[in-house]
């Protein structure tokens, strides 16, 4: 009976301990589009680098990333939700986003949060 409630003991302890994922929803309101005062702007795009390994070999691709525009006007939660080919241009495509800058929205005369979406293409 004790080893039962040791094995279940432990087992509730690691069950605990699973991964999480990188990207959690912040806690703030979603706008729509005709709420806005202003809608985020970019001011600052730095386009990422063609890996040299996938353009010698001709390969084209592209990603898309969920990312939250802070207050500030900052890239924050960089999450890819499409990549082709799957991988391939992720790193450097989060890379360059981490160095964006947007004029924030605006909501009520004040900058707020807001969820972004982006798509990046190398080769086209």
């Amino acid at each position: 009976m004790i080893k039962t409630l040791v094995l279940l003991f432990t087992a509730l302890i690691f069950s605990g301990c699973k991964s999480t994922p990188t990207y959690t929803p912040e806690s703030y309101m979603h706008f729509n589009d005709s709420t806005l005062d202003r809608h985020a702007k970019p001011i600052i795009e730095i386009f990422p680098k063609y890996p040299k390994h996938l353009a010698s070999k001709g390969i084209k691709g592209q990603v898309t990333a969920q990312v939250v525009i802070d207050e500030y006007g900052s890239l924050k939660n960089i999450r890819i939700i499409k990549s082709n080919p799957e991988g391939a241009f992720d790193e450097v495509a989060k890379a360059a986003l981490t160095r964006w800058k947007f004029a924030p929205a605006l909501y009520k005369g004040k900058p707020i949060k807001v969820n972004y979406e982006v798509t990046l293409d190398w080769g086209k």
